[in-house]
């Protein structure tokens, strides 16, 4: 077997560090928040990792493997980096189209600021999703209760 390099070693723990980290962001947003982490975007997937959301408007957050100088049939693959991209399904006259609301990549190095921006879309998504529930009527204080004050 060869040695890691010390590039490799550090590739190898920035894949370790995201599919941990989104796994828990996964467990953190379960009610609201899925992952789909066997994406094959050759295969007409949104990305290798996909975190979505089912409320009125469908959502998903979508994370694309980047390789430099490598075959992608190469098992051993690493990735060098991620795009990812931020996606919402639209509603209008009774058709949908899915709208980008953003999108950028990060170099493995920067694991942690993509983990922080999908952490940021899975928390926006499970408050949005929570809240479609809600009743949109609240009482105002500034009514009156009903009957006889004392």
């Amino acid at each position: 077997m060869a040695q890691e390099t010390p590039d490799t070693e550090r590739l190898v723990l920035s894949m370790h560090v995201l599919t941990d980290g989104l796994a828990r962001i996964a467990r953190t947003y379960e009610q609201h928040v899925y992952l789909n982490d066997e994406g094959d975007p050759e295969r007409f997937s949104p990305g290798h990792f996909v975190l979505s959301s089912e409320g009125q408007d469908e959502a998903l957050f979508a994370i694309e493997e980047q390789y430099t100088g490598t075959d992608w049939s190469d098992p051993d693959r690493l990735p060098t980096s991620w795009t990812w991209h931020a996606r919402r399904v639209v509603h209008r006259d009774g058709a949908y189209r899915w709208v980008l609301e953003g999108e950028g990549e990060v170099a493995s190095a920067d694991v942690v600021q993509l983990l922080v921006r999908a952490q940021t879309w899975a928390r926006q998504e499970s408050n949005a999703v929570a809240h479609e529930g809600a009743p949109h009527w609240m009482p105002h204080r500034s009514h009156r209760p009903l009957g006889p004050s004392l």
